[in-house]
């Protein structure tokens, strides 16, 4: 049995290769086989494995035309020497690997640590896309323009003046920040919870009720539906940022991540949205910073190795966004922004 390595930000085309083969290789996503053109092009431009289901060479190209990229596949599947022979002409410049030769596909799709330049990881938007713009600028202004923003997930829901219309704003503002490799987006459990009410068209409830309805009702609905779960769906539950830093939306527990039980796994997903059960803080004694949003503090909180983020946007407080790989308890390594005027709920103008 051969072992090969996918590396994180791979181009992958598979032709005539069995579903199962393709299923085992980092970074697939079924998603891809429905997903809007630009989340795939934002997936390359950001540096994240891709790998695309073909049906043939001509189908393999047209999808990766559609998606404006010029990007050429590093790596090639075929499903019989055959069919690789063919595959050489069309792709002359790409590795070609023959699947009915057992293969065992290794690789971590989360790694982001070999993306160049400033990261940048901001703490719980809830809607305020204006805010979120702000940031945008600002880091930009200060770190480059290669600089990269990484949300820690909660883009959406609580905030705005008019939940359901800053909502479809969100969607706008942060589909054209991924689509221009601008930002990579964690997934929180407000995306989570929106994301799977989209998809399976129950009735929604709770926080989520105003977002969803809102883009249920709206003029564009079934388009903006397709945006919304196209964002979300790929969302990450956590990334390795670089070699000393987790970030994620709630929680980590590493010992689940590596445990490939389905128990294990549902909890791992639990712990990364929510927090899951128990006190993961008390619990993590990892050497990794972890970063994290969801629970709101005054301001960035360093506990052990676990920095909090989420500085109450929603509530009048700030945004903020660590510089990662930078000192914690140093105030030079934020970025913090006001909640724009415009941003603030009814509840809030008056103060």
């Amino acid at each position: 049995m051969a072992i090969r390595r996918i590396a994180a930000g791979s181009l992958v085309v598979s032709c005539g290769v069995k579903p199962e083969d393709v299923a085992r290789i980092p970074g697939y996503d079924t998603s891809m086989l429905t997903t809007h053109d630009g989340v795939l092009a934002s997936r390359i431009r950001s540096g994240l494995t891709c790998v695309i289901p073909a049906a043939s060479v001509q189908h393999a190209t047209s999808v990766l035309e559609k998606a404006q990229t010029e990007s050429k596949p590093g790596l090639v599947l075929a499903g019989s020497v055959n069919a690789a022979k063919q595959l050489e002409k069309d792709f002359p410049n790409s590795e070609i690997l023959v699947t009915e030769n057992h293969i065992e596909f290794i690789g971590d799709t989360n790694d982001i640590t070999h993306l160049s330049g400033v990261k940048v990881l901001i703490s719980d938007v809830h809607n305020s896309w204006r805010t979120l713009n702000e940031m945008v600028t600002t880091a930009v202004e200060t770190h480059g323009e290669d600089v990269l923003l990484i949300s820690v997930g909660d883009l959406f829901n609580k905030g705005g003046r008019d939940v359901g219309t800053a909502a479809i704003n969100m969607i706008e503002t942060v589909s054209e920040l991924v689509e221009t490799g601008r930002m990579i987006a964690i997934k929180g459990n407000h995306e989570h919870q929106i994301c799977k009410l989209l998809r399976d068209g129950s009735e929604a409830k709770g926080v989520s009720r105003r977002t969803v309805d809102a883009i249920r009702t709206a003029e564009n609905a079934d388009s903006l539906i397709a945006k919304a779960v196209s964002l979300i769906d790929p969302m990450p539950l956590w990334l390795r940022v670089d070699e000393t830093t987790i970030a994620t939306h709630a929680g980590w527990r590493p010992e689940l991540q590596k445990d490939q039980a389905a128990g294990s796994r549902r909890r791992f997903q639990e712990t990364c949205l929510w927090g899951g059960r128990g006190s993961w803080q008390d619990e993590y004694q990892g050497e990794d910073l972890v970063v994290v949003g969801h629970v709101t503090k005054e301001e960035p909180t360093l506990e052990g190795n676990i920095l909090h983020i989420d500085t109450g946007l929603h509530t009048g407080g700030t945004l903020t966004g660590y510089v990662a790989g930078s000192n914690p308890i140093e105030k030079t390594s934020y970025i913090s922004i006001s909640l724009h005027r415009k941003d603030r709920k009814q509840e809030l103008l008056a103060v």
